[in-house]
Formats: structure tokens, sequence, C-alpha cells
């Protein structure tokens, strides 16, 4: 054997006999490897070639493709089987992430499929929901019916929404944007959604604040932070979202705090247990019944495309609060005469 052999494998080269070399192929293989060697003995052109896993002096293994000729001496006799151990370990993980790469993205296009499709159906209901009511004013049960029927659709839209922006990124197209006017809008949009469960408290920050957004976009983010805040408050409970330059929270790999936009959604539920903290954003993790566990997730990819950052701190007991961090532009003067 030669010196890539122990490089390689860590074993030592030189004279090998068949049972050194032997000893580390897979035991599970071991006889066939053997077996299919031995048989070149019989065969006219003496070559074989075969795939195998080899540890190494670590016992790792390595999938070997082993490419040999049998010699022999001039009376025909077998003399020794020389040739190759390539270690293709590498390139088969690669064609399996290729592979896995391929299946993610087809999964990705029936579920933007079956997404658009109910989508489809969601709209085919809505209008009849809202024809109901007209066929029996006044009726008190149909109205809590079909109000029931709209916030079913209503979550139904937001859910293929999620899959349809998740499987099928769309870039912001940002402007340059007030802070305080994005607020405003957002409060009105939030109050359609969240309904009356839980008290929200909008503190708009001043006029002058200007960052670069897809308001749309970021107005999505939003709805899914409060809508997280919702469902985590206590009834009764506060939502509160602000903007603030404080400085109390500054996460490392936030350089320069004043070129964002820092804003804040705080509630006062039961917090997030520490062993979730670090999976909240992840794709389909999710800790609440019914949810797909895309909101955070697509909340965070959207902040991403914007340059911006999304944060969470939360204790058990004491509620949680997100910080949404968007890159902010050049403010505006305010003219104070």
């Amino acid at each position: 054997m030669s010196e890539g052999y122990t490089q390689c494998f860590g074993h030592p080269h030189g004279d090998l006999t068949l049972a050194d070399w032997a000893e580390h192929i897979h035991p599970n293989v071991r006889e066939r490897v053997l077996t299919e060697i031995g048989g070149t003995v019989n065969m006219p052109d003496a070559k074989v070639e075969i795939e195998y896993p080899f540890r190494d002096h670590q016992q790792l293994d390595h999938m070997i493709v082993h490419r040999g000729v049998l010699m022999r001496d001039r009376a025909g006799r077998p003399i020794k089987l020389t040739g190759a151990m390539t270690d293709v370990t590498e390139r088969l993980r690669a064609l399996r992430q290729i592979e896995e790469v391929k299946r993610v993205v087809g999964l990705g296009q029936v579920a933007t499929s079956m997404a658009h499709e109910f989508n489809n159906v969601l709209m085919g209901i809505q209008p009849f929901a809202e024809l109901i009511p007209r066929q029996a004013p006044g009726n008190v049960a149909i109205k809590d019916a079909v109000t029931r029927i709209q916030h079913t659709i209503a979550r139904g839209k937001r859910i293929t929404g999620d899959i349809l922006r998740y499987t099928r990124e769309t870039k912001p197209e940002p402007v340059e944007v007030s802070a305080k006017r994005w607020l405003e809008h957002l409060e009105r949009e939030a109050r359609k959604v969240m309904g009356d469960a839980i008290e929200m408290r909008f503190i708009p920050p001043p006029s002058h604040i200007q960052m670069s957004a897809d308001s749309e976009q970021l107005t999505h983010v939003a709805i899914a932070l409060l809508l997280n805040a919702r469902d985590a408050a206590r009834p009764g409970g506060q939502v509160d979202v602000f903007t603030t330059e404080d400085r109390s929270f500054e996460p490392p790999s936030i350089k320069d705090p004043a070129s964002y936009v820092h804003f804040c959604v705080r509630d006062d539920g039961a917090g997030i247990a520490e062993t979730d903290l670090n999976q909240i954003f992840n794709p389909l993790f999710t800790t609440k019944r019914g949810s797909t566990g895309l909101g955070l997730t697509v909340a965070m990819q959207i902040v991403n495309a914007h340059g911006g950052q999304l944060f969470v701190e939360s204790e058990l007991g004491k509620g949680s609060k997100f910080h949404m961090f968007i890159p902010r532009t050049l403010d505006r003067a305010i003219d104070l005469l």
C-alpha cells in the first residue's frame, strides 16, 4: 500500500497481507467483498470494480470504489491484486444533498399548487358568507355563524399566504416610508384582524423618522407578531407596539443601532420556554395547536430580505418582546414654525 492509504485512512501502509486489509472492511459486507474479489481468479480479464464501506483508524466509515487487476506469473498463477482505492464519500454525500434539494423543491411546488387551490376554495365560499346575512337581517344566530365562517376564511387565507410566501419568496420593493404613518396604517389593519380579545396600544414614533420598507410585507410581519402575542396573552391581556431608541437591548449583530428603526411588540402573556427560544423561527416549529409553524419563519424571512433583523426575548411568566430592526433612512426635518 502507498502513503496515500495512510493519509486517507490512518492505517499503516507498506506490505499488507490480505487479512490486514480485510480487517477494515465493514463487517456487514466483508464476506461479500472478499468473495467478489476472490472471484477474479477465475475471470479471463482478471479485473474487479466494487464499492463498499471501509473503516479508518477512528472506526469511521468511508465509501470506497475499489478498482483492481489481478497480476499473474508466466504460468498463469495469481501473484497479487494491484489497483486503487478511491474514497467517494464526499461525492456521494454531495449527490445525496442534491437529491434532497430536488425533493424539497418538488415538495415546495406541490405545496404552492395546493395552497393556490385551497385559496380558490376559500374565495368561492366568501361571497356566499357575505350574502347570507342579507337574506335574514336581524337574525343574531345567523349573524354569529357567518362571523365565525368569515374568521375561519380569514385564517385559511393567512395560512395559504404563509405557505406561498415561504415556498415562493417574494423580494421586497422598499421605498422611503414614514414610520409614524406606517404604524397608524398597521393599527387600522390589526384591529380588523385581532378583534377585541386583548387590549392593543400603538404608540406612534416622532413624525420625522423614516425607514426603507415594503409597507405591505412589513405589515404582514407585524400582524404575524401580533397574532403570536394575542395567542400568548392572558384573557384581558395587553399588547404594546412602539418604536424605541432604548439601548438596553442591543444584539451583537446590530453594529450601528442608530441606522435602524427599532420596533417592539410587547405582550404580558405566559412567556416562551428557554428550550423553545432557539427554535421559534424554525420552519414548522410550533407549540400552538392548529398552527402551521410558518408565521414567524416567514416574518424572519421578510425582515432579513429588508436588510433588517428580528429577535425575541422572553421569560416564563413575564411575557415576551419581539424586536424588529428595519433600515432607517435620512430623517425628515420638522418645521417648528
